[in-house]
């Protein structure tokens, strides 16, 4: 029979008279149970009474009333010895329930410690057979005078005012002249031998003279200063004659391969940033022009900042600047910003976009890229001379073009 899907509870089975433990049953307890578990009532040994269920009974999972033996069962270690500490009785528990025991030290102090820490092999004493081993141990009532002593590759310089690990901070200066703060418990115990820097640049694999691409390695610059990245930094040399600074895992991930000016065509022991630049360098040279590429460096102002600007080409016979040019806009980066701020101070920059450069050369832009598919910068350049030659003062003429229209 059921009730709403339940079912009833069936006749208990009489347990009285019953023996479990220390429990004897007299009799059917009138205390129900929500969930129509049978209760008993039980005498126990030491004669309390108590009210339990019949399951509890017979799986001997309650065998006496609780009262007259602890319900765990707490080791005493009264009388024992562990290492340095007689334990001489039980002093209660911590905040977290830990049974406490007071211990008294061969050296005559006297300390309370958990079971879990007495029966651990590493805690034998108060503390004393820390300081017999290592005398030099220091602690926030018994400051050591570490001023002047050498740990390693450091040497300690003065205390100061904080505290680190319950010892005093120590103002500390390394072989390699960076200073830091460290604690005299580290420096006693041989932890501390050396400043951060040095201990990371030793884990770091020495990169020195490997070659990345176009970068070769010269030497380590160390961690950055305010830098968020706590990753070494070389100082390379790029094939085009340029040093930059590079961290470490950029190297060895392959993510950088030159000094970053992109110059990745060769051409006349040049590195060019396109091949724009390269037509153009083969039109001057054609026409027996001296150019220097990137060799100036002009102090520009823009929105109020200093910024330095390279042109492409500086052409020292007639004190001319060209900046080579694929488009106008990069993105919302206004690619003749620099140039035009250079004019503003007087200087004579001139700016080639790619119909000027076909100009420049005699030959379209397809014809020489159709050439170079062929026979590399060679082609080009038999290609330029034959335009060429016929013109030889094509870049004064266009030059003076220019400046007649800028001048109006």
């Amino acid at each position: 029979m059921t009730t709403k899907g339940k079912k009833l509870p069936t006749r208990a089975k009489d347990l009285t008279g019953q023996r479990f433990g220390k429990l004897v049953v007299v009799e059917r307890s009138t205390i129900r149970k929500k969930t129509g578990a049978a209760v008993w009532r039980c005498i126990c040994n030491c004669g309390n009474e108590s009210h339990i269920i019949a399951k509890s009974l017979v799986s001997n999972s309650t065998r006496s009333c609780g009262k007259c033996e602890p319900r765990w069962n707490v080791e005493d270690l009264t009388g024992q010895r562990f290492g340095r500490l007689a334990v001489t009785h039980h002093s209660g528990k911590n905040k977290w329930g830990g049974n406490l025991w007071h211990c008294i030290c061969d050296c005559g102090n006297e300390k309370d410690l958990t079971t879990s820490h007495l029966k651990n092999p590493s805690v034998i004493s108060c503390g004393c057979f820390r300081r017999e081993r290592n005398p030099n141990f220091g602690s926030i009532t018994e400051p050591l005078d570490l001023r002047g002593r050498r740990f390693g590759d450091v040497v300690a310089i003065e205390p100061t005012d904080g505290f680190r690990s319950r010892s005093v901070e120590w103002h500390i200066r390394c072989d390699c002249g960076n200073e830091e703060l460290t604690s005299a418990t580290s420096l006693s115990t041989g932890r501390k031998t050396c400043c951060k820097r040095c201990s990371e640049s030793r884990r770091v694999n020495d990169l020195t003279g490997q070659r990345f691409g176009q970068l070769l390695v010269i030497k380590s610059i160390g961690i950055k200063p305010n830098s968020k990245c706590r990753n070494y930094s070389w100082l390379c040399r790029c094939d085009c004659g340029q040093e930059t600074e590079i961290r470490g895992s950029s190297l060895l991930q392959g993510q950088a391969t030159t000094c970053g000016n992109h110059r990745k065509w060769l051409w006349d022991g040049n590195y060019f940033r396109s091949k724009y630049e390269v037509f153009v360098a083969m039109a001057l040279s054609t026409m027996g022009i001296a150019w220097e590429y990137e060799g100036r460096t002009i102090e520009v102002i823009i929105c109020g900042k200093k910024r330095r600007y390279h042109p492409d080409f500086f052409i020292s016979t007639s004190s001319l600047y060209l900046e080579v040019k694929g488009r106008r806009f990069y993105g919302k980066r206004d690619s003749e910003e620099k140039a035009n701020a250079a004019r503003q101070l007087g200087e004579r920059v001139h700016i080639f976009h790619r119909e000027d450069m076909e100009e420049l050369c005699g030959c379209s832009e397809k014809e020489m890229y159709r050439a170079y598919s062929s026979g590399q910068f060679e082609a080009v350049k038999e290609l330029i001379a034959s335009k060429i030659l016929p013109f030889p003062d094509i870049l004064l003429q266009m030059i003076a073009d220019r400046e007649v229209r800028l001048a109006v």
